[in-house]
């Protein structure tokens, strides 16, 4: 519940439009949303409340709350729906909701390279992006590496081309947004903030949160009525 549908549903919107997400310039085009976990009629009343223009937004917008799994059978329909429509972008909420089972006599990393690389492969050959929003294991990561908190096997982080994880602690409203992959011209963690509804960027994480430890600091300090230099 950090605000992952919210975050992935302003990037579909934005892409659908042309409009910049999170302050980064997108290229407008046909985007599908996958929406396996919400209803039509909650996915509706979010759109109403993030869009500004629903009829621009829509022309280019195509939404399912259902579809197949996206193995033998459910990726050739969804391929040959990308080849009619073109779009930019395809977002699948969530990849537990489409993934297949895979082959049992496989281990779990081997049966998790095998299932991404084929949606890879989709989005290559169409040259859209295609992005899986999946959980992150309950209680987080023990290890100092984040990209461990991803559920399931490493398989998935071993083959997609980026990954991007939203961290918000419960009742908070600032929350930050990890990156990491091969094409990002930038990887470092971006501060945001909820809105309500709907994530604003704040900036380098590092920077915002420093400067607002100077500014509790500095607050600290006049209130027990030293001077500031």
């Amino acid at each position: 519940k950090t605000g992952k549908s919210f975050l992935v549903l302003q990037m579909a919107l934005a892409v659908a439009s042309g409009s910049p997400f999170l302050g980064f310039r997108t290229t407008k085009g046909p985007v599908l949303y996958c929406a396996l976990e919400d209803s039509r009629s909650r996915l509706s009343k979010r759109i109403s409340l993030l869009a500004d223009d629903e009829r621009d937004v829509l022309e280019n917008l195509y939404l399912l709350n259902e579809m197949r799994g996206l193995d033998g059978e459910g990726l050739p329909v969804l391929s040959e729906w990308m080849s009619l429509h073109k779009p930019r972008l395809v977002v699948v909420d969530t990849w537990g909701k489409a993934k297949p089972s895979g082959d049992s006599r496989k281990n779990a990393y081997e049966r998790d390279v095998e299932i991404v690389s084929e949606v890879k492969r989709l989005a290559d050959r169409h040259e859209c992006s295609v992005l899986l929003v999946h959980h992150e294991k309950k209680g987080g990561s023990r290890e100092n590496d984040w990209l461990e908190s991803l559920s399931g096997s490493m398989g998935l982080t071993a083959t997609v081309d980026g990954i991007l994880s939203l961290k918000r602690g419960r009742g908070e409203n600032r929350g930050v947004l990890r990156r990491s992959g091969r094409d990002f011209e930038e990887d470092s963690d971006l501060a945001l903030t909820w809105k309500e509804p709907g994530w604003e960027c704040l900036g380098d994480a590092s920077e915002v949160f420093l400067s607002e430890e100077r500014r509790r600091i500095l607050q600290t300090v006049r209130d027990a009525g030293e001077p500031v230099s």
